[in-house]
């Protein structure tokens, strides 16, 4: 039988074989649609090429016998990784072998990379064929041949070989590179998706953590305490000791319906359920440098103000110094008195303590 060169689109992969007896002498062959229309031949001077060239010659060219020439252009790169053809389960898959063993449809839907080539009558990696170079393997010496210079046939340790093929680095190579081909003329980036998932999820953790703040600022406002005898484990479990007003007021919240803080309280990881002791004192002590800034700014804006200083001693008896500032609020119209800080006091004289006053003032910014 005469060989006859063919020159065939790489979308060959994904397209029904031309019926011989319809251009036996054709020069140049190029299949671009799923049906059996005519279609205009392409001149190897008009073929859009990729730098993927597949021909007999070239060390990684693809036997078959017929001698054809696989080139690649950019739109059929892109198409073949976006949409592959894949066969009707209806079609019939010739036999190559005396065991009668034929390509099976479960195997594309195992094996995301693997496409079957009418034209070639075997498998490819669709990844391997865009992207691999022409050796692979243990430092990059070893000649690639099935699924990627040429196509599989060996039906009968289809499944093994292709298990051992997904495993290569230079499979998994290519599978990114081709990741990449398709994403990339997307209206976000990689970069930008990745960074819009981290904002949902810092957006997400805010709105938690506003739940938990808005019980602890409630509590304090009200003036009750808020952990009780035991206050530990999953706080949507209901105890019958009594395990404080912070935890029973999540609890509540839940109930009125904060769907974000109830799957958080369920599913959320548990080093981060932003409910222990020292997550409330900090944010505590968060809200109370807030509140003073606040203050300080409304003094500073005053005309003037006065200073109402008291010593008194704790329960570990340390000498304790409460701050008080007296002043004209001009947002309010009126006149407010608003406590500062407690601060200790070592010199109990007159001296002592008015120094004492002027460093505090001067410490919080106060003029």
């Amino acid at each position: 039988m005469k060989r006859v060169q063919k020159q065939l689109s790489i979308s060959a992969f994904t397209q029904i074989k031309r019926n011989k007896i319809d251009n036996p002498t054709s020069e140049n062959v190029s299949i671009d649609q799923a049906n059996l229309s005519e279609q205009p031949s392409i001149s190897k001077n008009d073929t859009d090429n990729h730098n993927i060239v597949l021909t007999p010659d070239s060390n990684n060219s693809m036997t078959n016998n017929s001698n054809k020439t696989l080139t690649a252009g950019e739109n059929d790169i892109e198409e073949l990784l976006k949409t592959p053809w894949v066969p009707h389960s209806t079609y019939i898959y010739p036999v190559k072998t005396k065991r009668n063993l034929r390509f099976q449809l479960s195997w594309i839907k195992r094996f995301s990379w693997l496409s079957y080539s009418q034209i070639f009558e075997g498998a490819f990696c669709r990844p391997c064929v865009l992207f691999a170079r022409e050796k692979g393997g243990k430092g990059g010496h070893q000649q690639l041949g099935a699924l990627v210079s040429k196509e599989y046939t060996n039906w009968k340790n289809a499944l093994q070989d292709f298990q051992l093929h997904a495993s290569t680095s230079y499979h998994k190579l290519c599978v990114e590179k081709s990741f990449l081909k398709v994403n990339e003329g997307r209206s976000k980036n990689i970069t930008e998706q990745l960074s819009i998932e981290r904002s949902r999820q810092i957006e997400q953790n805010r709105n938690i953590l506003l739940s938990v703040i808005k019980t602890i600022i409630l509590c304090s406002k009200q003036e009750i305490a808020l952990r009780g005898s035991n206050d530990f484990g999953n706080v949507m479990n209901i105890n019958t000791f009594n395990d404080g007003n912070f935890r029973a007021l999540l609890r509540f919240r839940v109930d009125s319906g904060d769907t974000i803080l109830e799957e958080h309280l369920k599913n959320g990881p548990k080093n981060s359920l932003y409910t222990s002791p020292g997550i409330q004192n900090e944010i505590i002590s968060i809200c109370g440098d807030i509140v003073k800034s606040k203050i300080i700014q409304r003094v500073n804006a005053a005309e003037c103000f006065s200073v109402l200083a008291d010593e008194t001693t704790d329960i570990g008896r340390i000498e304790q110094m409460s701050v008080c500032l007296r002043y004209y609020d001009q947002g309010d119209k009126k006149i407010r008195e608003d406590f500062l800080e407690f601060t200790p006091a070592v010199d109990l004289t007159g001296k002592g303590l008015a120094t004492l006053i002027m460093s505090s003032l001067q410490n919080n910014g106060i003029n």
